[in-house]
């Protein structure tokens, strides 16, 4: 310490560093990016803003810091410890030994002693003792660290306020970024960074850079040097980039100034110095404001450098001085040209009138140069011509720019226009240009004289130096007619001259002689045709091929032209017949047979042929071509070839056929005899089939590989091979259709099969699960069996399962080792045996279990027997007892308690639903008994005898027998023990019971029952309920007229002996030929029956027969197609007539059957409801309230019940029950109801059902995906058509067959399109949000599936839609619909019987309520395994129950084709085809009919149908047209589209009413939408052409004005004058369209383009008589009916609509004509009148006599029709040309296209003549010469001048006979062509022209169509490669007329 005080310059120093030498504790903001933010960041007071330097790092390090101090001074005070313990103690220095030893030998004390020796031991000095145990040196320690400490905080809190300086030099740094890339800089951007970093430069100087502080002194000179540099960088930068602007700034405002003077000094003499003087004195005036700017901005520049006293150079500060100066004198120059400019127009004005008189003498200067005869004379040299024509040409097109500079001139001067018209420029131009366009028209026809001289003269020389064989002429006809053409033109417009003379005499000295050169110039002329010529002129010259022209012109052969021409005409009709056969024999050299690999099961390969449509369609085509040239008479060189090559076509053609007949055959029999089973029944056929086999190889072998396949097919031997083939297959089939006639007899179920189902059991006998899908058509309910595959031993049948999932268990496994019908025998067997069994062990139990046990634990089937057999027992017993009545009141008491305990079990809903389908059948039959013991004690009969009781069914138990035998009346029947399964029951009703007693009183007899009645009486259920009630198999057939008798034959030999039961429904629609046949084989049976016997002959066959079987037929008489059964047919059955159904009773069993507690009060309500709704609501032709849609209605409110049940777990009251059934009855009959009977109904509901209120029914997940599935399909959101929808869908979910009824354009396919994607979403609901607008593709999850196939069943014949059978060959071929069926049904079975099916029937199985044994059955039998295997994997999909499968029907319904779908429509859901075949539906399939009406259809259509009735009412316009705007909107802007919207909702209201009151005048009905339709189509084609020609107004460089007015550059001159020289030849990118030209004009384009299309979708549709040339009509004039008093009244309503309404105020054309006769021009934005598009009279003569020089130049507005072989021309008037117009703008956009008239107007010549110009190269597209492009280009056309037009008229000629044209006649430049887009190519379009009569078929309409497209696959169609199809229809029609 003392040191310290002695040497003050030993001090503690610390320097301070900047915070930039270390890492950063501190993240910088991010450095804004805009120039203007970052400058005005620059804050005056930053210094004194402490919050703001937290942006910046605030770290001052200080060096050292106070972490090294403290360790120095630590380091300090341990050196002084340890160099003080290094001192050696005086009494341990051995120069003082003496001492210190002789002390120690003095007597001391021990203890001191012991000290001593201690401390010699341990060493001294002892630092513990000396330091650590010293408390005044560890206080000295402890005060040096703490002022040392203290005095380091105070040098901490010194540094802080070095932070600003951090951020000071940080801001300097991010200023240099941003300086940097900004570049410039405002002035006051420039002082505020001056002044800143002026100031931080101040505060960083001033800054102490020492200070004493204690022990410390603080160094910071080099933090100060370390910061200085950043900001003096920044001061210089701002300096120098100030210096710089203002240099930059001075130059260019002083440039743009002093060339502004120098122009304004100007003095303009001659004209375009006017143009350019006023053009800148516009400009000048238009920018001075923006010059002011600048210069202000530069003089706030320069005070920011006085302000700052930046130096700058003397040079800019004279420049500053010179531009204020010279800005001054502009301002001055200004004013005083704005007051000399009237002054100086007037002398432009006078300049201007001196030229234009200057330019009419230079024009007759040049008229009179045009006019010298030097031009018109043959000595003129043709060089010196050319060059005359070529000059006063270039000073015709001199002149003709100059009038257009000068017309163009006032268009410059808004403010001068007076002055410069006094003079009337614009007629005195036009008079100039009319001038000079006759001038240049008779240059052009001088320019065309002088080339074709020249031209016809190298020509004519180098056609007289051609031989014959070179000589090509056609080219020279061509020429010499195109020459006429030209001399023609030119003495029309020429004055009389020798050349054109001497021109036309030599052409046609040439014209005369050129047949003969023609014919012998024939390149077809052979040497026989030679030495005929030679025959013909003699021996006085020689005629060959070589011969010159000249040579023949020098002799005279024109006495021999008729001659020459006869022989070169033969000669080249011979060589066409050669090329014609040649090309057919060339081609049959090089066809092949197409082959492909069969690959057979053996695993062997068979050649066979792919396809033969091309092979066929070749032949035909080679056959035809052979046939023209057989007829015609130049074929005797040929005729032989011909003759033989006719002939070998011919056995190709027959052998192929026996080719294709004996491949499929084969094909078809392959699959048969692969079968083990059938190669051992019919060994003989597999051998001859195998050897057929072998020859069919050896044939392909002859094919394969060979080009020539005629050669090879014709070849010896091949036609007898296959002869012989088809021979044995013909054998080996007549062998199958015995062998299955066997198989047949053995099995005779078999017989309900069709031959190719049968085939494919026989054919997979080996798997017996093949049989599986046949099982429901061969059995009453077996719909599987349990075929258990057993690890030893064959697999065998344990269990029947019926379709409700109710299975028995066999009591002896059926073994499957054995052909298929054998043990398919065994399995009828055990099911007739365990029948009886099951029936006997139910009667057993009666009596020891509880009813209500029993009833469930039993077989459905046996649990109605056993009840009805146990009732029968109680009511005998009563019968016999001495107290009946008494008996019989205690069997009614038994009965009713019965009846409850089932309808409690039902009305618990307890139980799987086989358990309640069984309960509710107890319930029905219950009902029955429970009627008839009622009736017994109301009638007091007490006796068994009596009538009123053997006239019910008895079920009678022979306990001796134990059988169950059928009585009702004196018939008796054994129970046939046939497996129902567990289905419903039929009502028994008293006309059931009459029903029943006839059927079973005819059956006693042997004879049929005959079943009539209106539809829906229920004649096909009662007699499949009897069949049930007899424990009987009832086959159900839908009768229709192409059914053969054949069929009904096996049919017959089927139930004759399997003892079924067969229903023909609709029998008397089957022919009368057909039935007198099926009257003989039903009567042979009958004969058979009454004589018992056991065998009989049938057919020719003797067969057993079964005495059980019965035949019943069904018929509705009065309906269409119907006959009258034969007489002898008749006697056969017993009639019956069922007309009216307990409708009250059917409604109360079954209410009461589906677990209705109230169910006689709401049958009786219900009934109530139906017949007031029938009486009381309007008669339509789709409505039906009949028994069937009273049966639907139940079941769906059964439906609701158990739904509702199942929701609150509740019991229901008898309100609830009453809201179920309003619900059930409101879901099934509103959505048929018109919109005047929905209310009607409402009403008659509340009446029967009072105080009953049902809330409206949301189904959220359905509604939610409609609403999605409408916004994809882009349509809108409508209430009334979301309830459609939804009613629909319920009508889905109830009926098979569901009808879309109402008229056109009721939405009826957007319902079902909307339905269709609403089900695909329906699965994934629950992950689709409304407002997310996802794509289909983009949905994930499983969605579901909807397979849709669209028929039109009346344009096909009944064969083509549901099949045909071969009468000869018995041969089977599918029609659309049963197909589509077929594959569907097909699909279904393949999927459902690997999945679903299996899963639903380990299901049931599984359950062991469903599953039957009886208990004498050997359990040891059964593996407990089986059940273990059952019972595993039963998890079914839900998603298969969102798949759908819809065959659609869109067309008229009528009961020729519909009646053949009616067992397909009901409960039975099968279709019948006429080769006997049965196909059931699946659960998905459904039928949609989309009809306008049913007025055709019979009740029995109607009655099974669902209906949804669709109003056009109720979707209107409006949807439509809001669709429209939408997708408009994505071409338009939204102000069109608003602005569109707007005028439809002002106008198509009115239109509409004005159509309704004038209806009479419409050809026939039109909707409403069909109207708007139609003027959107047009609207549309309309945009569709402007969004690629012009668009719509938006003008893309208006968003750039803003940046370019921004960035103003200086540099140079920037006043533009405009270029006069752009005006006079349009360039290629010049703005053609009106909305180019002005882009803010889009609503009157609108306003102009939607009367257009107003005028002809509405007025369109009228007949009305337009006004016609020179006509005075006059409006008073006119009848009230008159068609043209029509028109007028239309063109009133359209000037009442657009031009009256002050709210549109639309600028129609003044009323010279109606608004008919104009269309609208898209480049000028104007009405133009048709009439300018036609000729005038004068214009039509002249053209005349052009067609007569020439007539393959006729012109464009004649119409060429061809009839009876002459051509007659029609001239084009104004309708005419609109409506191809209209027509082609609508094909173009692809909308079909309806024309209509009365007979003889021109329909069909105009749709021709369209059609012809659609044809040709580009027909479709927009060019100057096509139909479209006349209309859409007219005022480019009409912009050509003559010149052009003349080129146009004359180019085609000029090109053809020179070769090249001049540039004179060229058509229009290309730069002068419309750039309009075509995508399409420059195509022609394939036209089919089909007149319709009554004669007509789809074939032949199909057939006219398609020829003429081009084959391109096997299965695709197209058309030729040059054309393009087009996807519309165009149609001329008269009006219809009453037949």
């Amino acid at each position: 310490m003392r040191e310290e005080e002695e040497t003050p310059k030993s001090e503690v120093s610390g320097v301070i560093k900047h915070a930039c030498d270390v890492h950063r504790r501190t993240k910088p903001k991010k450095p804004n990016d805009n120039p203007e933010e970052v400058l005005l960041d620059v804050d005056p007071s930053f210094e004194n803003k402490h919050d703001e330097l937290l942006e910046f790092p605030t770290n001052v390090f200080i060096a050292p810091n106070r972490l090294e101090f403290s360790v120095k001074i630590q380091n300090m005070v341990t050196g002084i410890e340890k160099c003080i313990t290094k001192i050696t103690p005086l009494c341990q220095d051995p120069r003082l030994s003496v001492f210190t030893e002789l002390i120690l030998t003095t007597d001391l004390s021990s203890k001191l002693q012991g000290i001593m020796d201690s401390k010699k031991k341990t060493g001294w000095p002892d630092c513990h003792i000396l330091f650590e145990m010293d408390p005044v040196y560890q206080n000295k320690i402890v005060s040096v660290l703490t002022i040392t400490g203290n005095l380091m905080c105070l040098v901490s809190a010194y540094c802080c306020r070095f932070t600003k300086y951090c951020a000071m030099v940080e801001r300097a740094k991010l200023m240099s970024l941003k300086i940097a890339s900004v570049h410039k800089l405002t002035a006051i951007e420039f002082r505020a960074v001056l002044s800143k970093f002026r100031k931080y430069l101040k505060q960083i100087i001033i800054m102490a850079v020492e200070k004493r502080i204690g022990i410390f002194n603080v160094a910071s000179l080099d933090y100060q040097s370390q910061c200085l540099p950043y900001i003096e960088d920044i001061i210089q930068i701002s300096q120098n980039l100030l210096r710089s602007i203002i240099e930059k700034k001075n130059a260019d405002l002083l440039e743009v100034v002093e060339s502004s003077l120098r122009e304004l000094e100007r003095d303009p003499k001659e004209i375009e110095e006017f143009l350019e003087h006023f053009t800148f004195l516009d400009a000048v005036s238009s920018k001075i404001s923006h010059l002011e700017k600048e210069y202000s901005t530069v003089t706030q520049l320069y005070s920011v450098l006085r302000h700052y006293q930046i130096r700058i150079s003397e040079e800019q500060v004279a420049l500053h001085k010179i531009l204020l100066m010279k800005f001054t004198q502009l301002k001055a120059a200004m004013k005083l040209s704005q007051t000399n400019k009237g002054a100086a127009i007037a002398q432009f004005k006078d300049n201007l009138e001196a030229f234009v008189t200057g330019l009419r003498v230079d024009i007759s200067n040049l008229k009179a140069k045009t006019s010298t005869p030097i031009l018109l004379h043959a000595g003129t040299r043709m060089s010196m011509a050319t060059e005359m024509i070529q000059t006063l040409s270039q000073e015709a097109a001199s002149l003709a720019n100059k009038v257009k500079i000068y017309t163009s001139y006032p268009d410059y001067f808004s403010d001068a226009k007076a002055h410069v018209h006094t003079f009337n420029l614009e007629e005195i131009a036009q008079v100039a240009l009319s001038e000079i366009s006759n001038i240049e028209y008779d240059l052009t026809l001088r320019k065309i004289l002088w080339d074709a001289q020249e031209e016809w003269g190298t020509l004519f020389q180098e056609w007289r130096n051609s031989t014959l064989r070179n000589v090509d002429t056609e080219s020279i006809q061509r020429n010499v007619s195109k020459w006429m053409n030209i001399i023609f033109v030119l003495e029309k417009g020429l004055p009389r001259n020798n050349m054109v003379a001497h021109l036309k005499q030599s052409v046609t000295d040439f014209k005369q002689q050129l047949p003969i050169i023609t014919a012998l110039g024939n390149p077809c002329l052979q040497p026989r045709h030679w030495n005929a010529l030679q025959e013909v002129i003699g021996k006085s010259s020689y005629l060959h091929k070589n011969c010159t022209v000249e040579s023949l012109l020098a002799v005279k052969m024109f006495q021999y032209e008729s001659e020459i021409n006869e022989i070169s005409t033969a000669a080249t009709r011979e060589s066409v017949l050669e090329k014609m056969f040649f090309k057919v024999v060339d081609l049959w050299n090089t066809t092949p047979l197409h082959l492909v690999l069969h690959h057979t099961e053996t695993g062997g390969a068979i050649l066979i042929i792919s396809s033969l449509d091309d092979l066929l369609a070749q032949l035909e085509e080679s056959q035809m071509t052979l046939a023209t040239v057989k007829g015609s008479s130049y074929i005797e060189p040929i005729k032989h070839l011909v003759d033989k090559w006719d002939q070998n076509l011919a056995l190709f053609s027959y052998t192929l056929e026996k080719w294709v007949n004996c491949q499929r055959s084969w094909l078809s029999l392959e699959p048969v005899f692969n079968s083990l089973e059938i190669q051992r029944q019919l060994p003989g056929e597999a051998t001859l089939f195998s050897q057929v086999i072998s020859m069919w190889k050896e044939i392909m072998l002859k094919v394969q590989n060979k080009l020539d396949v005629l050669q090879v097919a014709t070849s010896t031997g091949v036609l007898e091979t296959l002869q012989n083939c088809n021979v044995s297959l013909g054998y080996i089939k007549k062998s199958l259709e015995d062998y299955l006639e066997i198989k047949r007899m053995m099995f005779p179920r078999f017989y309900f099969l069709s031959n190719a189902e049968l085939l494919h059991i026989l054919a997979e006998s080996r798997n017996p699960e093949s049989v599986q899908p046949y099982l429901v058509k061969c059995f009453e309910n077996i719909k599987r069996l349990l075929i258990w595959k057993q690890e030893v031993g064959p697999p065998a049948v344990l269990m029947l399962i019926s379709a409700e999932g109710e299975t028995l268990m066999l009591p002896k496994k059926i073994r499957v080792r054995n052909a298929v019908e054998q043990w398919l025998v065994n399995v009828e067997k055990s099911m007739f045996d365990v029948l009886k069994k099951f029936v006997k062990q139910g009667v057993e139990d009666w009596s020891q279990q509880p009813f209500a046990l029993w009833a469930v634990s039993h077989p459905g089937q046996v649990v109605l027997t056993v009840s009805l057999i146990m009732f029968y027992n109680d009511c005998v017993t009563s019968f016999g007892s001495s107290h009946p009545r008494e008996e019989l009141e205690r069997t009614l008491e038994r009965i009713l308690g019965r009846l409850e305990e089932t309808a409690e079990l039902v009305v618990l809903g307890s139980g799987n639903t086989r358990t309640k389908t069984a309960l509710g059948a107890l319930l029905t039959l219950h009902v029955h008994c429970r009627d008839v013991v009622r009736g017994l004690l109301l009638k007091g009969v007490f006796s068994a005898e009596d009538f009123e009781w053997t006239r019910n069914l008895q079920y009678k138990w022979n306990d001796k027998q134990k059988l169950c035998c059928v009585s009702q009346g004196e018939t008796s029947f054994t129970y046939g023990y046939e497996y129902l399964g567990c289905t419903p029951r039929l009502v028994v009703t008293p006309l059931t019971d009459r029903c029943w007693l006839t059927l079973t009183g005819a059956l006693r007899l042997n004879l049929g029952g005959c079943l009539s009645g209106p539809a829906g009486t229920g004649k096909t259920a009662s007699v499949k309920d009897l069949a049930k009630s007899l424990g009987k198999h009832c086959v159900v057939f839908n009768c229709f007229e192409d059914l053969d008798y054949k069929i009904m034959g096996k049919f017959f030999f089927g139930l004759v002996q399997s003892g079924a039961w067969c229903c023909f429904d609709e029998l008397n629609r089957i022919d009368v030929e057909v039935l007198s046949v099926v009257a003989s084989q039903i009567h042979t049976i009958k004969a058979a029956k009454d004589s018992y016997s056991v065998r009989f002959v049938l057919e020719g066959r003797e067969i057993r027969i079964n005495l059980s079987c019965a035949i019943f037929v069904t018929m509705n008489y009065g309906y269409k197609g119907r006959v009258d059964l034969p007489e002898n047919l008749k006697s056969l059955f017993r009639p019956l007539v069922m007309m009216t159904p307990h409708y009250e009773m059917i409604a109360e069993v079954i209410l009461f059957s589906v677990g209705f507690k109230s169910a006689k009060l709401l049958s009786r309500k219900l009934v109530t409801l139906y017949e007031l709704v029938s009486r009381q609501l309007s008669q339509q032709d789709h409505y039906n309230f009949g028994l069937r849609l009273l049966k639907t209605i139940i079941i769906e409110a059964g439906k609701k019940k158990r739904k509702f049940k199942r929701d609150t777990n509740g019991s229901l009251s008898e309100p609830d029950e009453t809201l179920i059934i309003i619900e059930a009855v409101r879901g099934v009959c509103l959505p048929k109801l018109l919109a005047q009977d929905v209310s009607l109904f409402e009403q008659i509901i509340g009446d029967v059902f009072p105080q009953a209120t049902v809330a409206k029914v949301n189904q959220i997940a359905l509604e939610k995906v409609i609403f999605i599935a409408t916004q994809q399909l882009g349509l809108q959101q409508l209430p009334a058509q979301k309830e459609k929808i939804v009613q629909f869908h319920n009508q889905l979910q109830a009926f098979v067959g569901v009808m879309l009824v109402g008229p056109t354009c009721g939405g009826k396919t957007t319902v079902r399109r909307i339905l269709e994607r609403a089900l695909m979403l329906l699965p994934v609901a629950d992950s689709l949000s409304p407002e997310d607008e996802v794509p289909m593709s983009q949905i994930s999850g499983r969605k579901g599936k909807v397979d849709i196939c669209v028929l039109n069943p009346k344009c096909v014949t009944l064969s083509e839609l549901y099949g045909r059978l071969d009468p000869n060959t018995m041969e089977w071929t599918d029609g659309l619909l049963s197909a589509t069926i077929r594959n569907y049904v097909h699909l279904n079975t393949e999927g459902d019987s690997k999945k679903d099916n299996i899963h639903k029937l380990r299901s049931r199985i599984s359950d062991a309520s469903n599953v039957f044994q009886l208990r004498t059955s050997d359990e040891a039998d059964m593996d407990d395994n089986i059940f273990k295997e059952i019972a595993k994997d039963v998890k079914m999909t839900e998603s298969e129950r969102f798949d759908w499968q819809w065959v659609v029907l869109d067309g008229p319904v009528d009961p020729f084709w519909v009646e053949n779908l009616n067992l397909m429509l009901d409960d039975t859901r099968t279709l019948c085809l006429a080769n006997s075949e049965r196909i059931a539906l699946t659960k998905k399939i459904r039928v949609i009919f989309e009809v306008d009406s049913l007025s055709q259809a019979s009740p029995a259509t109607v009655s099974r149908c669902g209906m949804v009735y669709m109003d056009p009412v109720d979707l209107g316009w409006k949807p439509y047209v809001n669709s429209w705007l939408l997708k408009t909107s994505r071409i338009m802007s939204q102000s069109g589209v608003d602005y569109l919207d707007f005028l439809i909702q002002n106008s198509v209201r009115s239109g509409l009413e004005f159509l309704k009151k004038h209806q009479k005048f419409q050809p026939f009905p039109v909707q409403d939408i069909t109207v708007v339709v139609t003027l959107c189509r047009i609207l549309d084609a309309f945009f569709e052409f402007m969004s690629k020609n012009g668009g719509f107004g938006q003008c893309d460089d208006v968003k750039d004005t803003s940046a370019e007015d921004k960035s103003y550059p200086f540099s140079k001159p920037c006043v533009k004058f405009k270029d006069t020289k752009e005006r006079t030849v349009p360039s290629k990118g010049e703005n053609i369209w009106y909305l180019e030209k002005y882009p803010d004009k889009l609503k009157t384009m609108i306003q102009k383009l939607f009367v257009f299309a107003f005028t002809w979708a509405f007025g369109g549709t009228l007949r009305r008589e337009d006004e016609h040339e020179s006509d005075v009509l006059l409006y008073s004039s006119f009848k009230p009916t008159s068609l043209t008093r029509v028109t007028y009244d239309f063109d009133d309503l359209v000037h009442e609509l657009f031009e009256s309404n002050s709210l549109i105020d639309i600028k129609l054309p003044p009323e010279k004509h109606s608004v008919f006769g104009y269309f609208v021009d898209l480049q000028q934005g104007e009405f133009i009148p048709w009439s300018e598009l036609l000729p005038s009279v004068q214009t039509l003569i002249q053209r005349g006599t052009s067609i007569l020089a020439g007539p393959q130049e006729s012109g464009e507005n004649l119409y060429k029709v061809t009839e009876c072989g002459e051509t007659i021309n029609f001239i084009a008037t104004r309708d005419t040309r609109c409506l191809c117009f209209l027509m082609s703008l609508l094909l173009k956009n692809s909308c079909p296209v309806l024309l209509t008239g009365d007979f003889g107007v021109g329909k069909t010549a105009t749709v021709h003549q369209m059609l012809e110009k659609l044809e040709g190269p580009g027909g479709l597209d927009v060019k100057y010469s096509s139909l479209l492009g006349e209309v859409l280009l007219y005022n480019e056309i009409k912009k050509s001048s003559l010149r052009q037009n003349i080129s146009i008229l004359l180019s085609e000629t000029h090109k053809a006979a020179t070769g090249n044209l001049d540039k004179i006649t060229k058509t229009p430049e290309k730069s002068d062509e419309i750039p309009f887009k075509s995508s399409d190519g420059n195509k022609g379009v394939t036209v089919s022209t089909i007149n319709f009569n009554i004669k007509m078929t789809a074939a032949k309409t199909q057939e006219m169509i398609l020829k003429k497209l081009r084959r391109r696959t096997k299965d695709a169609l197209g058309v030729p490669r040059s054309s393009r199809v087009k996807p519309f229809s165009g149609w001329s029609m008269s009006p219809p007329a009453l037949n």
